[in-house]
């Protein structure tokens, strides 16, 4: 259903999206003194916005994301804002997809083809 170069996209964009996580992560750790030294199921909760860049086709794309970490076992990553991507079928935007962990599942939702996917988790994943 979907093309190589949408299949591409999708990765680079979870792949810019898990840079992104492990770098604002890294940083709060590292600005929070002593708690650089706590077990990793101890941080805080966070909210953190940021945008990501991917090449599709002959452009570049950005998706602004909205991580809000509460625990390990409970965090959602949305998108909040997203250019449109021309392909043959028409245009579509992923604003509004998402991805989530909660009550042991891992969620997703892409926007652009209304559809979910849900996995069991094992805990502290």
């Amino acid at each position: 259903m979907f093309s190589k170069a949408m299949t591409r996209r999708a990765t680079l964009f979870s792949i810019n999206a898990v840079l992104a996580i492990v770098a604002g992560v890294t940083a709060f750790v590292l600005l929070t003194g002593d708690r650089a030294t706590a077990d990793l199921r101890d941080w805080p909760s966070l909210t953190m916005t940021y945008t990501v860049k991917a090449p599709v086709n002959d452009t570049t794309i950005n998706q602004t994301r909205k991580l809000t970490y509460t625990s390990r076992n409970e965090w959602i990553e949305k998108v909040i804002a997203a250019d449109d991507i021309q392909t043959i079928v028409g245009t579509v935007n992923d604003t509004g997809s998402y991805q989530k962990v909660e009550n042991g599942s891992y969620i997703t939702y892409d926007a652009s083809s209304r559809h979910t996917d849900t996995e069991t988790i094992s805990e502290g994943v």
